[in-house]
């Protein structure tokens, strides 16, 4: 395996494993597709929710992610396989 674990999930040796916190997250953001069908208005209704990526501390100290969700990245939760 190589690359960033997705969102929901933690790595646990060459597996990965369900992190509940972050998963309901995702589930949040499937049921917010399902209830309005427009990516945008998920986007939107997850700023009000206060949603946000995964913060990730990168080599010398330096943090990515802990931001809230644009549009592409809902779309590629919502198209990625890992979650169906």
């Amino acid at each position: 395996m190589g690359g960033n674990v997705p969102l929901g999930y933690q790595a646990d040796g060459r597996t990965l494993k369900i992190d509940e916190a972050e998963a309901e997250t995702i589930r949040t953001l499937y049921d917010l597709y399902l209830e309005h069908g427009l990516i945008r208005v998920v986007k939107q209704s997850a700023e009000d929710l206060g949603l946000r990526s995964r913060k990730r501390i990168r080599g010398a100290g330096r943090i990515s992610g802990g931001k809230p969700f644009d549009r592409g990245h809902i779309h590629h939760i919502l198209s990625n396989p890992i979650y169906a």
